[in-house]
């Protein structure tokens, strides 16, 4: 999500409201160019685990963005261009290298392009 500058725009947030449970996730590259305004969540309570945050500054003001949950642990996902990996909708697929490669568990069977998960899984849509 890029937020804008203007009260309108205040929130680069992909995730407005509460009672969410994420497990597994990337929650990655969202910005907005309002120093008060949060990048990644918004408001409300979220519960989850295995989750992964990025950026931990938010890129007007330096300051640091808000916890999308507690205890979330913020690294670079380092993640590709958007793009066919396989099945029908266009993900991102992250580097080899990343942090997210087989550190979730619990995870679904299979990935957002149908290949089969591993154990412990790669956090996000795509298994590698």
């Amino acid at each position: 999500a890029l937020g804008g500058n203007s009260y309108s725009n205040f929130y680069g947030a992909a995730i407005f409201g509460g009672g969410l449970e994420l497990d597994n996730c990337l929650i990655a590259n969202n910005t907005t160019d309002n120093n008060l305004g949060r990048m990644s969540c918004a408001g409300g309570t979220l519960t989850g685990k295995n989750d992964l945050q990025w950026p931990k500054n938010k890129v007007a003001g330096g300051g640091a963005d808000t916890d999308c949950l507690a205890g979330i642990t913020y690294a670079d996902p380092m993640l590709g261009a958007l793009g066919n990996n396989g099945g029908s909708t266009l993900t991102l697929a992250p580097a080899a290298a990343a942090t997210v490669v087989q550190t979730g568990s619990n995870c679904p069977m299979i990935d957002q392009t149908g290949k089969a998960r591993k154990t412990p899984c790669t956090l996000g849509a795509l298994e590698l």
